[in-house]
């Protein structure tokens, strides 16, 4: 046989070995050192966030460098989130600044995959997510949620309306605090004196709602500093609704004068918000704001509160709410104080002061939730209005499921 001939049968079989094992290779199939074979598959998608949520663009997490870098384009009112970690059994991987993610060397099976990033409140759990071997399993769009505030604050009345000092104060401290120092992102609307009419509050509602995700992953937060009060307030108080309807009671006055009843509020949000998400903080600094939530089952207090008065308000079996969080400046038959010295209302006040200066954080754990911020809150109001004014106020709370008072509100890092 001449020098450097090959009989053909045998250069079919090369042929052969060298396209089995090309294919072993794409497949993801390589042989163990046991003598077996081991095939893995992998899950891929994109996170995206709020677009307008303040601080998420620069706050990405430490993540390896990427092999697939893809693009893809982002749904309506989103944008991609660099650095979500996403977590599949014992694999863990980092979304890239498209947002994509691939998360690789996964054994053929069912996998649970959660995806979270520091910076979001509420993280994304896709259960049952199956794994094929040679395959990727395309999750799709993940978006992470983030918070939305509503902050309203009115001193300027109409001239048959006594005007306020320090309300807006109060929403720019509020939206200070919980929006502009909070490590969470997020965005806000804020709303003093003639844009906080009635029809502004409720346009400002539904605007936000139409921004928030179905995935109920958000959170709705709305503070109200100005005029409130009852019924039993008014000279002549309004016609009764119709039979079998939730006659009003407790009311916040917007600054055109007009007044937003509690079937009014309760509406809007159950309309706007309520269908989005069932995480909604209300903070109400207004007098007779305790009637929104007394004497409902769920209504929670801290032992110190001595004064804390059964009773049934009408606006607490509206706002009564399966995960909703009410924080009151006082009881349903007490005024809320506002305070030269202070420049600012005394629950604000102390309500900011709690998490500006992170002293609100009881367990030093970087989180500072409902419980703790009203824990901080409530006893120095109430000793602040007893020194200085020799007035009760009583802030309340009330927390359905009483647990939900402990979710993280605020980040401190």
């Amino acid at each position: 046989m001449a020098s450097g001939y090959r009989h053909p049968v045998l250069r079919l079989g090369t042929a052969l070995i060298v396209l089995a094992a090309a294919a072993l290779v794409l497949t993801g199939c390589f042989f163990g050192g046991g003598g077996g074979i081991s095939v893995y598959g992998s899950i891929d998608g994109y996170v995206y966030y709020h677009v307008d949520a303040r601080g998420s663009s620069d706050a990405g997490a430490t993540k390896p460098n990427m092999a697939v870098t893809c693009s893809a384009k982002a749904p309506s009112g989103y944008a991609p989130l660099e650095g979500a970690r996403v977590v599949a059994g014992s694999r863990i991987a980092y979304s890239n600044s498209y947002g994509y993610f691939i998360v690789t060397s996964l054994s053929p099976g069912v996998y649970d995959v959660s995806i979270t990033h520091e910076r979001f409140i509420m993280g994304l759990t896709f259960p049952g997510v199956s794994v094929v071997a040679g395959r990727t399993t395309h999750l799709g769009d993940a978006k992470l949620g983030s918070f939305f505030y509503l902050v309203i604050g009115i001193d300027d009345y109409p001239e048959d309306t006594p005007d306020l000092n320090y309300c807006v104060e109060d929403a720019q401290a509020m939206a200070d605090s919980l929006y502009g120092r909070n490590g969470y992102a997020g965005e806000v609307v804020l709303l003093t004196d003639s844009g906080a009419t009635k029809e502004g509050i409720r346009a400002a509602i539904q605007r936000i709602g139409a921004k928030m995700s179905p995935n109920g992953q958000d959170y709705f937060v709305m503070t109200f500093s100005g005029h409130g009060g009852s019924t039993t307030d008014l000279e002549e108080p309004p016609q009764p609704n119709p039979p079998g309807v939730d006659p009003p009671d407790e009311f916040l006055v917007a600054s055109d004068g007009e007044l937003i009843f509690d079937d009014e509020l309760t509406g809007w949000i159950q309309q706007y918000i309520r269908i989005k998400t069932n995480y909604c903080l209300f903070v109400f600094d207004s007098c007779r704001s305790g009637g929104m939530i007394k004497g409902v089952p769920g209504t929670s207090a801290p032992e110190w509160m001595r004064n804390f008065k059964p009773g049934l308000s009408r606006m607490a079996r509206n706002l009564s709410q399966e995960g909703y969080v009410v924080l009151t400046a006082c009881d349903d038959d007490e005024e809320s104080l506002e305070c030269p010295a202070l420049q600012h209302g005394v629950f604000t006040y102390f309500f900011c002061e709690g998490i500006d200066s992170t002293a609100a954080d009881a367990d030093h754990d970087n989180f500072i939730t409902g419980n703790e911020v009203f824990s901080y809150t409530a006893p120095r109001t109430t000793d602040y209005a007893d020194r200085i004014y020799r007035r009760e106020q009583t802030p309340q709370l009330f927390a359905f499921p009483p647990e939900r008072a402990d979710i993280p509100i605020y980040r401190t890092q």
